[in-house]
């Protein structure tokens, strides 16, 4: 599989992460704790995913996962959330940019599972899991008042060329 395809994925998740969390930005604070989706609330939510990109991306590039405690304190609301979690995707997509596509073969361990896991799956699972949920969020977000809009990879590509 080609590189670019991979850092695109990347690109797109980036771009839907910043969506969700500037909608959430417009919810109360009631709204974002209220329970009502299967991580719970809308932030707990985006605490999840931002939670599986660090330490699934982290695992990837052989760098210190953060465990659920410290993850947690440095990701109390949306504005702490932001802080730490866009800089997470940019640096694995500083990561995808450096390899050579042979390495996206490469197997690498989760300390959480018992087999290896090749860096093209852990990417896949990164960019799944985040529309997975993400639609989740953005469906709930729409109820609020506050919808994301469309998040699919061809309106990303769309947004690319007229900006």
């Amino acid at each position: 599989m080609s590189p670019n395809y991979f850092e695109a994925l990347l690109h797109h998740h980036s771009w839907a992460v910043k969506r969700l969390l500037d909608k959430a930005a417009l919810a109360t604070s009631a709204e974002l704790g209220a329970d009502t989706l299967g991580q719970g609330s809308i932030l707990a939510s985006l605490q999840h995913l931002a939670d599986a990109d660090q330490s699934w991306g982290r695992v990837a590039q052989g760098i210190q996962i953060l465990d659920l405690e410290e993850m947690t304190s440095k990701c109390v609301d949306l504005s702490s959330l932001r802080a730490f979690w866009l800089p997470e995707s940019n640096r694995l997509i500083d990561f995808i940019k450096s390899l050579a596509p042979d390495d996206f073969e490469r197997e690498v361990q989760p300390p959480w599972r018992r087999q290896p896991s090749k860096i093209w799956q852990i990417l896949l699972h990164i960019t799944n899991h985040r529309a997975e949920h993400g639609n989740q969020i953005g469906w709930q977000l729409t109820e609020l008042g506050h919808s994301p809009g469309e998040m699919g990879f061809m309106e990303f590509v769309d947004f690319q060329h007229s900006g």
